[in-house]
């Protein structure tokens, strides 16, 4: 009962309305060839991401699940050999037994909490390396699918000249496919949180994990919940949570905010 409602909870979650808004629009852009077009495109890429965040997200409550229950299991038998040996010292001649049982028992007590730790650490770092990868790829699909059908749109070469991956395809969507002045993504607080895992992201891939001045300075700055540990960042359970919520709520306002009224204003949806 307790995993069915996790994962009821998990499909529910606010941060992928993004799934909804699109499927909202599906019988508006049945009417034309051209609205046809755009929707079978955009529903594949938006369904793919939805299917690929949910899937990341059962594995890290599985995870972390199993790993606290691991804890939870070793702090029990490590209670019990605790008493045996402290029962030891009911005989002075048995000091010495017990320092070296005890001095063992300490031992594979910070061994079980390192390797923990580590699994824990090395899973959140590739589930944050493959959120943000695979949010990028989806945002470069639905480019790609919007350039086929509307050929009078500008190249995302001749657009952003200077940026790269993620931030470059929000920009090119924002710019090119609306004429709203105010700042829908680009320069919002949702932008600048997402611009700083972008920062985690890369120096995870590029300088394997290795702690920075200025991402520690980004840590204290926004109060993140992201620890270090032998000149390591560590990420847990959280950092993910926030991570995919943040794609998700970028995803829905280039939804909502930018691919909707483009849609509605080429003709491909009508309202």
């Amino acid at each position: 009962m307790k995993n069915d409602n996790q994962e009821a909870l998990t499909h529910e979650l606010p941060t992928h309305r993004f799934y909804y808004s699109v499927t909202s629009m599906i019988s508006d852009m049945h009417q034309n060839k051209r609205g046809q077009d755009l929707y079978a495109g955009l529903y594949s890429c938006i369904n793919s991401y939805y299917e690929e965040s949910l899937a990341l997200l059962r594995a890290t409550t599985k995870l972390f699940e199993t790993t606290d229950e691991q804890e939870k299991n070793f702090e029990t038998r490590y209670s019990a050999e605790r008493t045996k040996i402290e029962k030891l010292l009911e005989n002075d001649e048995d000091e010495e037994v017990y320092r070296i049982f005890s001095s063992r028992l300490l031992e594979g007590k910070i061994n079980f909490y390192d390797n923990l730790d580590l699994e824990r650490n090395l899973f959140s770092l590739g589930t944050i390396v493959q959120f943000l990868s695979s949010f990028e790829s989806t945002l470069h699909s639905l480019y790609k699918n919007i350039i086929e059908v509307d050929n009078h749109l500008s190249k995302i070469e001749n657009v952003c000249k200077r940026d790269k991956g993620i931030i470059k395809y929000l920009k090119y969507f924002e710019k090119t496919l609306i004429t709203n002045t105010t700042p829908i993504i680009i320069g919002t607080s949702n932008f600048q949180k997402l611009h700083q895992w972008i920062g985690f992201r890369n120096n995870i891939v590029h300088n394997n994990n290795e702690t920075t001045e200025q991402l520690k300075e980004v840590i204290n700055q926004r109060n993140l919940n992201i620890g270090v540990r032998r000149s390591k960042f560590i990420f847990d359970e959280s950092n993910i949570r926030e991570l995919a919520g943040l794609c998700g709520i970028i995803l829905d306002s280039l939804v909502e905010e930018i691919f909707r009224p483009y849609f509605i204003n080429s003709g491909a949806l009508i309202e």
